[in-house]
């Protein structure tokens, strides 16, 4: 029953989490878009990466201080970073926790482009990540406890069974022993009637 109960709890908790977590990622992807949609303009508008697009680039990295990490231009196979997060690793933009959008394609110097934001993880994602563990860390002890309780209460019922079962071994022996001593008293009795009779 408390392995059932920890199931479900689990499978609950799985699933309210998952919901929050495609929220909070669909919330943040929409952004994402706003921002490349908005870049894709403005190069297209502005046919140079100039100090005109990079001031630009800046205005739209400070709506979001620290959430925009890195925003790459994909022209054709080649790639060209724009910004970069000056306090941030190279490789943090390649961190798999880390949101990726693409711009819709676009004309750029005759080639086809994209815009590429990297979106750094929420403290909220981060938090229920945390707590999806923990969650999943307790279910799995709990599982552990009831399956080392489970094991302990057959242990018990099979040391009670043989500890029966032993004592009715013993209670039999005794009474052979006592059926031995009745057939020998019993022989001797009529050992004895027999000797009176001779």
């Amino acid at each position: 029953l408390l392995v059932i109960i920890a199931y479900q709890s689990f499978e609950f908790q799985s699933a309210s989490s998952k919901r929050l977590e495609e929220s909070l990622l669909k919330e943040r992807a929409e952004r994402g878009q706003y921002y490349c949609q908005r870049i894709a303009y403005e190069i297209e508008f502005l046919p140079n990466i100039d100090a005109t697009f990079l001031k630009f680039l800046d205005q739209i990295v400070n709506i979001q201080p620290n959430e925009i990490i890195q925003i790459d231009l994909k022209n054709g196979k080649d790639f060209l970073p724009l910004w970069k997060h000056p306090l941030l690793e190279t490789n943090t933009a390649s961190n798999k926790n880390n949101l990726c959008i693409k711009s819709q394609e676009f004309n750029f110097k005759g080639s086809k482009s994209n815009i590429l934001v990297y979106i750094q993880t929420t403290s909220s994602l981060k938090t229920l990540n945390k707590l999806k563990s923990l969650h999943q860390m307790l279910t799995v002890l709990l599982i552990v406890v009831v399956f080392m309780s489970a094991l302990f209460s057959i242990f018990m019922v099979y040391a009670k069974h043989k500890k029966e079962k032993r004592r009715i071994q013993d209670d039999m022996r005794q009474k052979e022993y006592s059926n031995q001593q009745e057939i020998k008293r019993r022989e001797k009795v009529a050992s004895e009637m027999e000797s009176q009779m001779h």
